[in-house]
C-alpha cells in the first residue's frame, strides 16, 4: 500500500532576502527607516530644533497680535470733553466782536432761560452756553477740560506732566454776557496759569492755581487698558490765550511727548478786557449785555451805550 506521509512532502522554497514569496520588494522595516537609525544624540538635537522653530513661530504670532492690539501711542486719548460748570464759572461769555442782538433774538435767548429759572436747570450746558460757543464765545477767565485717556502697552506706562502751551494776546474785548456764578464749592483739578511763562500743571482748587507742581508729589500710572479721567483747569486774568497740552509719557525707558487739543482746534479762554481798572469791566466792552445774578428776572437785557458810560447797570 502506498501513501504519501508528511515526512515526505517537497520542502517550502524561500523567498530571496527582500522579496515576497511571489518575487515582489518587500517593504522596509520600520525599524530600518532613516529616523529610527538616528542615534539617541541626533533626536535629542532634532526635538530640540523642532521646538526652538515652534517656539519662534508662536513668538512671531504673538507679537503680531500685540503690535496690532497696542497700535499707537503709549497713552491712548479716548475722549476730551469741555466741560462747563455754571455754578463755579458762571455764565459769561466773551466775543470778539461787537454784537448787536435784534429784540427777537434776545427773546429766543432768554426764553429757555426763563424756563430754568422756573424748573431748574436740566444739564451743564444750557441753550444759552451752546448758542454762545457757536458764535464764537469765549469762557471768561478759566476753562475747564475733562480728559479720558487709556494705557496702550503690554505694561505699565507713567504720565510723567502735563504743560501747556499757549499763545496769548490783549483779551476779547468785543462783547460781554456777563452772567457771574453766585457761588459754589470749589473743586480739586490740575491748573495751569496761563499767564505764568511756564504753565505747568499745578495742585488747584476752582479758578485758584497753586505753585505747587502737581507732579512732584502726585503719580498717574496706567497697566494695559486701564483708565484715568483727568480734569484740568486753564486760568488767566490779563490774557485771551489759544492753547494745546503736551503730556510726556514714560513707556520702558522712551519717553514721548502726545499733545491733547480740542479734537484738532485750540483750546480758547479770555479774561475780562479792562483797559480802566476803576470802573467795571462790563461797561468796557463796545456791546455788553448782563443777567443772572446781575438783573431782577436773571434774563439777559443789553446795556445801551450811555448806561455803559454812566447810567445805571440794572434793566
Amino acid at each position: 500500500m502506498t501513501g504519501t506521509s508528511g515526512r515526505n512532502k517537497p520542502p517550502t522554497k524561500r523567498s530571496p532576502p527582500g522579496q515576497h514569496a511571489a518575487g515582489t520588494p518587500r517593504k522596509r522595516a520600520l525599524s530600518r527607516q532613516p529616523f529610527a537609525r538616528l542615534t539617541g544624540f541626533q533626536k535629542l538635537m532634532s526635538s530640540i530644533v523642532v521646538a526652538v522653530i515652534s517656539g519662534v513661530i508662536v513668538w512671531l504670532i504673538t507679537s503680531s497680535i500685540s503690535r496690532q492690539h497696542y497700535a499707537g501711542l503709549p497713552v491712548k486719548i479716548n475722549r476730551v470733553i469741555d466741560e462747563h460748570d455754571s455754578d463755579e464759572q458762571g455764565d459769561t461769555w466773551l466775543f470778539a466782536n461787537a454784537l448787536d442782538l435784534s429784540t427777537a433774538e434776545l427773546n429766543s435767548i432768554n426764553r429757555p432761560l426763563r424756563w430754568e429759572r422756573q424748573h431748574g436747570r436740566s444739564g451743564e450746558w444750557t441753550p444759552f452756553d451752546r448758542w454762545a460757543v457757536a458764535h464764537g464765545g469765549v469762557s471768561s477767565d478759566l476753562a475747564l477740560t475733562r480728559v479720558i485717556v487709556e494705557g496702550n502697552r503690554s505694561s505699565s506706562v507713567e504720565i510723567l506732566g502735563i504743560q501747556a502751551k499757549a499763545q496769548c494776546r490783549q483779551p476779547l474785548d468785543g462783547t460781554i454776557f456777563s452772567s457771574p456764578t453766585a457761588g459754589a464749592n470749589p473743586v480739586a483739578r490740575m491748573g495751569f496759569d496761563l499767564d505764568s511763562a511756564d504753565p505747568v500743571a499745578m495742585k488747584a482748587t476752582g479758578s485758584y492755581v497753586s505753585q505747587e507742581p502737581y507732579f512732584e508729589t502726585e503719580t498717574i500710572s496706567l497697566s494695559p487698558g486701564e483708565h484715568e479721567v483727568i480734569d484740568l483747569v486753564a486760568v488767566t486774568s490779563r490774557h485771551y490765550c489759544r492753547y494745546t497740552f503736551l503730556m510726556k509719557v514714560l513707556y520702558g525707558e522712551q519717553i514721548t511727548t502726545e499733545t491733547i487739543d480740542d479734537n484738532g482746534k485750540p483750546f480758547e479762554v479770555s479774561a475780562l478786557y479792562q483797559r480802566n481798572a476803576h470802573e467795571s469791566p462790563v461797561f468796557q466792552y463796545r456791546s455788553a449785555y448782563i443777567g443772572g445774578v446781575e438783573t431782577k428776572d436773571g434774563l439777559f437785557t443789553h446795556i445801551s451805550r450811555h448806561r455803559q458810560l454812566g447810567g445805571s447797570a440794572t434793566g
